[in-house]
């Protein structure tokens, strides 16, 4: 195995990186993934680089992953050892791009594509004859959609050309025609025996612009491209042909795996309902526990969809949607509002804000002051540390990032909190290298000191950040409540109606798609004062509460049986 420095300093950095912006990572399906053997990762890419660091600190046995990266990074010399130290492979764009007809999740690159790319493949042959493991996204892109969009065919081409190679090798390393034969008749009749398998990778988000919210990463069962070699290799059949078919049914295979790691859902109407729903029965969606939460969200997913027309099941959707659009605009938290607010109201009442609700949030808001004062005394020190990691995410985000492509917010927030950390270490240095520490300590004393104190403020800082972010958002949401109940503006229904309905969803222009066309034309509504939507907010949240309780309760599906088992509580109350 090479040393790939680069890279083992990349896997650091990433496991820094994943653990300081989600607060929790769980791995499933470990024994997935061989120790040792070539290997084929074909992962989903739905948060830009922060894919590429998530996979590679939660990969078992620490495997170094060789990924595909584009050529141009390579041009400069100290850019190409990096990659190079790194494991990276090249690829070349194609200038002959698949039209969108051929990208769907069954289609091949035709022969001119692959042939403009060759050392792509030769490159990756070498890599696996190696035994290492290659990452591959074969969605294309990285995007933000209810569904897998696409699945494109690299990864199982990368398998049946190491395959070809293979074969190729063996082959050549016969001294007549005779042994050739032979082989061909004996031990190569069957295929090759390779061991090659592509695992499907499913990286599925909580809320992957949330920080701290956590990180599901699920290692499929792995493809066995031996299963396919004697199709392959089949001499009645022209190589070529065979070899697309073989490539079609394996990236139907990655596809069904991929599908199966993930949450899927017809639109976004069907995946924010869902969420919505998830929030409801569980009062906080961290109560799921991550080792079922993709199980979990698809489950909801499916009860709330579906192809015929159902009125019962529209006007949930409906309901769960004008809920989750009001917490979407007032930036209110279901599960803070619950803690300020909860829900005591009988189906015959009616949702107040006035002075004595006012006064009991008050009252659920003072009883938890004295600890989240105690919590916030012990967080100050290492908020401090940490203030120009937030100012530099915010600015990184402001400066590169688009409100409406949620695959780059975790990223440039995550780089700019990592910049911050390292200007606050820089001024640790200097204020105690002016003090004369490095006289009294040696540049190694100095270093050890300054590493291990980052490290303790680091630590304590993840400690405490998810209470004190509880905390921040109970008074934020409390503000809301009052500014609330002081508005005496009133909307008139359509204006109330554009607040009510699902928001533009996310866009990615490399997507073809109707649902990703609506989501180009779409606009957002004007900036409105939350204060204005809040008495709205308690109707909605009534209401939506009463819709999915009669429903849920009215249903005999293993669905329901499921999400019981798993903690879920439907709600009691009735229309």
């Amino acid at each position: 195995m090479e040393l790939k420095l680069a890279y083992r300093l990349f896997r650091m950095a990433s496991t820094w990186m994943v653990g300081g912006w989600y607060s929790d990572v769980f791995i499933g399906g470990f024994e997935n993934v061989p120790k040792t053997g070539p290997l084929i990762l074909a992962v989903t890419h739905h948060n830009e680089i922060v894919d590429i660091a998530v996979l590679s600190a939660s990969t078992p046995h620490g495997r170094p992953i060789c990924f595909w990266a584009k050529s141009s990074m390579f041009k400069h010399p100290v850019m190409s050892f990096i990659m190079e130290s790194g494991g990276a492979i090249r690829v070349h764009r194609s200038p002959n791009r698949v039209s969108s007809e051929d990208t769907s999740g069954t289609s091949t690159p035709t022969n001119s594509t692959r042939s403009v790319q060759p050392d792509l493949f030769e490159d990756t042959s070498l890599a696996l004859s190696k035994g290492e493991a290659i990452g591959i996204f074969p969605e294309g892109t990285s995007y933000t959609l209810p569904a897998i969009a696409q699945v494109l065919p690299g990864a199982a081409w990368a398998a049946v050309e190491y395959v070809r190679a293979v074969r190729a090798e063996k082959l050549a390393l016969c001294t007549s025609e005779k042994e050739r034969r032979v082989y061909l008749n004996g031990e190569g009749r069957r295929g090759e025996r390779t061991g090659l398998g592509v695992v499907p990778v499913g990286i599925v988000y909580e809320d992957k612009r949330r920080y701290m919210s956590r990180v599901c990463v699920w290692f499929g069962e792995p493809v066995e491209v031996d299963d396919y070699t004697e199709e392959l290799f089949d001499e009645e059949v022209d190589p070529e042909e065979a070899a697309k078919v073989v490539a079609r049914k394996l990236n139907a295979e990655i596809e069904r795996g991929l599908v199966g790691l993930t949450v899927n859902a017809p639109d976004w109407e069907t995946l924010y309902a869902a969420r919505t729903a998830m929030k409801i029965l569980w009062a906080d969606q961290e109560n799921v526990h991550l080792e079922t939460w993709v199980d979990v969200s698809q489950s909801l997913v499916n009860l709330l969809s579906s192809p015929e027309p159902d009125e019962k099941l529209n006007q949930v959707r409906k309901s769960l949607m004008r809920y989750y659009s009001l917490l979407y605009y007032t930036h209110v938290n279901h599960t803070t509002l619950l803690e300020l607010v909860p829900l005591l109201f009988t189906p015959d009442s009616t949702p107040t804000l006035d002075f004595p609700a006012i006064l009991r949030a008050f009252f659920n808001l003072a009883l938890g002051f004295p600890l989240a004062l105690v919590w916030f005394v012990a967080f100050f020190p290492t908020f401090l540390f940490h203030i120009p990691g937030y100012i530099v995410s915010w600015l990184l985000l402001r400066a590169f990032g688009s409100p409406r492509e949620e695959e780059t917010h975790a990223e440039y927030r995550a780089i700019g909190g990592g910049l911050g950390i390292g200007l606050s270490t820089i001024s640790i240095l200097g204020v105690l290298w002016g003090m004369g520490a490095l006289t009294q300590l040696g540049l190694l004393g100095l270093s050890i000191s300054v590493y291990t104190s980052v490290y303790i403020l680091c630590k304590w800082h993840l400690l405490l950040i998810k209470r004190n972010l509880r905390q921040f958002r109970r008074l934020t949401t409390f503000v809301k409540l009052v500014l609330g109940a002081l508005s005496r503006d009133k909307l008139r229904p359509k204006e109330l109606q554009v607040y009510s309905t699902s928001p533009p969803p996310p866009v990615n222009v490399f997507v073809k798609g109707p649902s990703n066309a609506d989501a180009i034309n779409a606009k957002h509504p004007p900036p409105i004062s939350p204060g204005k939507l809040m008495r709205e907010l308690l109707h909605a949240r009534l209401q939506a509460h009463i819709n999915l309780g009669n429903y849920l309760r009215s249903l005999d599906r293993e669905e329901v049986t499921f999400l019981l088992s798993q903690g879920a509580r439907v709600p009691s109350v009735v229309s």
